[in-house]
């Protein structure tokens, strides 16, 4: 809605899951506690959160972008009429693109080919009517 009534210059959410990425690692690197027995354990699951937030971040900055500019681009061509359909596509596109690349940022290399492949198009059909309505 922001980039209907003011272009595409609307506000980026990051700094809540940079803080929070920023603090796991702090927390992975500081030396664990004397009679704390799975430090291994606990960095391989911490390991994985950079990855998790560089494919949030990405993505959410893609699909923002493409959301605002298939909204600016209908309002266009619409001659400003049609809110629902503007807001529903433009959406549908935006959480699209959002979708795939994090999909694909995220477990690209960590799944093995086959299986990234065969949950990679599920996931996105799947997910993109569910964040869309």
């Amino acid at each position: 809605m922001a980039s209907d009534v003011h272009g595409g210059s609307s506000g980026l959410a990051f700094f809540l899951p940079c803080s929070c990425h920023l603090f796991l690692f702090i927390v992975q690197i500081l030396p664990p506690a004397v009679d704390w027995q799975n430090q291994s354990a606990y960095e391989r699951i911490l390991g994985f959160i950079p990855r998790i937030v560089l494919a949030s971040l990405l993505a959410y900055f893609a699909g923002e972008f493409s959301n605002s500019i298939v909204l600016s681009r209908l309002k266009i061509l619409t001659r400003g009429k049609y809110l629902w359909t503007r807001t529903i596509g433009s959406t549908i596109i935006g959480e699209g693109i959002d979708t795939m690349i994090f999909c694909t940022i995220a477990f690209s290399g960590i799944l093995p080919k086959q299986v990234f492949w065969q949950y990679w198009f599920p996931t996105i059909f799947s997910n993109v009517p569910l964040k869309s309505f």
